[in-house]
Parts: structure tokens; C-alpha cells; sequence
């Protein structure tokens, strides 16, 4: 949700042109055309600025179409009869490792061992599409979820903590427009 700040950013500096690029990879910020970046923390990474922006919740979220059709589970063992929806390619998704984008998986069985995903995917916008669509549950953060309307499945069963952070090159500290 980076929109509502960039009046802000124009508003103080007018001559500059803005561009975005949207990617599932870590953006190369020392030889492409990547500046900033907003995206989960990376980890090893000491020449990189990271200021958190936002920190919110992930869930599990179905469609209202989903539902009907398939039934709302009531305790994690029911999530063993349901259709999950995953990213796949982890080899070019290389920030989504780890349990923040398969946690849903793991689940069901507390932690033991892994759900097969109904179908995978390496792209955010073809994950919200099919759950949008009714083909099964997937992870979201809270704020994805209120967005597209889908329905909480076991609200009080958390995922981990989303945390987004605006991340940039240390030489770029000093530049106005990455400041404002």
C-alpha cells in the first residue's frame, strides 16, 4: 500500500519521475534499475537501508464461492478435506522461503509435516485470481484479505507477522527524494 505516500513524494519533489516495477525476486539495487524496493526483510544484506513500513498479520482466506461450495472448516484437522493454493517456483521467489508464504501447508498437522498444494503458483496476482475465483484457501495478510472481500477461514488460528520494510542501498541515504 505504498499509493496514499506518494503525493507526499511529488508533492516534494516534482521534477523527478517515478517508475514501478513489480517482481517476486529480490531486486539487484547496485546494477539494474531497482533504487528502492518495499518487500520483507532481507537477511545479510548490511549495505541495504531497511525502515519498516508496515507489520501486519497473515491468515487463511477463501473466497465466498469457495465456501459454499466446499464447506468452512471448523478445527485444523478439517483442512485436510480442503484445496490449498500455493507459490511453487521457491528457486525464483527467493525472499518467499520460509514460513510466512507456506505456513497454511504445514497447519493442519501442527508443524509435522506438509499439505499438497491443489495447485501452485509463482505470482501473487494468479494466487489472489484463484482464490478470488473459488479454487481453494491460500495465505494472505489481514489487509489483502479485508481488500478482496474473501472470507477468514479459523480467525483465531494466526499465521506469522507480515512485515514489509522500504529498502534501498546505503549510498542512497542522503539522497533527497529517498528521504522525503
Amino acid at each position: 500500500k505504498i499509493w496514499p505516500y506518494i503525493d507526499r513524494l511529488i508533492d516534494a519533489h516534482p521534477d523527478q519521475r517515478i517508475s514501478f516495477t513489480y517482481t517476486a525476486k529480490i531486486p539487484d539495487f547496485y546494477n539494474s534499475m531497482f533504487h528502492v524496493g518495499i518487500l520483507p526483510r532481507l537477511a545479510n544484506q548490511p549495505n541495504l537501508v531497511q525502515v519498516l513500513v508496515q507489520k501486519t498479520q497473515v491468515y487463511m482466506f477463501a473466497s465466498q464461492e469457495y465456501i459454499d461450495r466446499f464447506g468452512m472448516p471448523q478445527t485444523p484437522t478439517d483442512l485436510f478435506n480442503h484445496r490449498f493454493l500455493a507459490y511453487g517456483d521457491r528457486e525464483n521467489l527467493v525472499y518467499l522461503n520460509g514460513p510466512l508464504f507456506d505456513w497454511h501447508l504445514y497447519c493442519p498437522s501442527g508443524g509435522e509435516y506438509t499439505v499438497e498444494p491443489y495447485i501452485k503458483v509463482n505470482d501473487a496476482q494468479d494466487l489472489t485470481y484463484l482464490t478470488q475465483t473459488g479454487y481453494g484457501i491460500s495465505l494472505f495478510p489481514e489487509h489483502t484479505g479485508k481488500m478482496y472481500n474473501f472470507v477468514k477461514i479459523l480467525p483465531d488460528l494466526k499465521g506469522p507477522d507480515y512485515t514489509m520494510y522500504f529498502t534501498y542501498p546505503e549510498f542512497f541515504k542522503n539522497i533527497p527524494w529517498v528521504n522525503t
